[in-house]
């Protein structure tokens, strides 16, 4: 998961757009799992949040993650709550604010072992229940930036995607 709005070709100061994709941003993210038939539309399966840094110059310099994921065997409220530590990134936008992101994350020391199945981007998710820990695992996504404040991200894994709107910080 990650960040990014068709946008402008130049920011504000006359830089490229990637030279204004720098800064923290927060995000609302909603998880999706594949319809279940061609007619249906994808379930939610989660939402959290996340807060990502960029430097400007294509490196993702620091990220959590925080999920909800849905889980109705090990609590009453129906949900796990997992966060993940970005551990490398790195992103490519053209001058229309559309590009790329690619992000490599960690699933929070002591976090449950439900959530070690829900590691974005990591192959059969869930399918393993009885998993103590999970390797990190990598994402890429589709993004776009207005060239200001706002960015928006696509993800696409193998059990559905991942949905995140973002804006950047004030104090940034």
């Amino acid at each position: 998961m990650l960040i990014a709005a068709s946008a402008p070709s130049r920011s504000a100061e006359g830089g490229t757009v990637s030279d204004g994709f720098n800064g923290t941003f927060d995000c609302g993210v909603t998880l999706y799992m594949w319809p279940l038939a061609r007619d249906a539309p994808p379930l939610v399966t989660g939402q959290g949040t996340m807060e990502i840094a960029a430097d400007g110059n294509g490196k993702l310099v620091r990220g959590t993650i925080t999920e909800r994921v849905a889980d109705d065997t090990h609590h009453p409220s129906g949900f796990d709550t997992c966060t993940f530590t970005l551990q490398s990134g790195s992103y490519s936008l053209g001058k229309d604010g559309n590009g790329t992101s690619s992000a490599r994350w960690a699933l929070r020391t002591g976090d449950t072992t439900h959530c070690a199945n829900f590691v974005p981007g990591s192959r059969f998710n869930g399918i393993d229940t009885t998993r103590q820990d999970a390797p990190p695992a990598s994402a890429s996504s589709t993004i776009f930036f207005d060239g200001k404040n706002k960015s928006y991200s696509v993800s696409v894994v193998e059990q559905g995607l991942a949905v995140a709107v973002c804006d950047r910080r004030n104090d940034n």
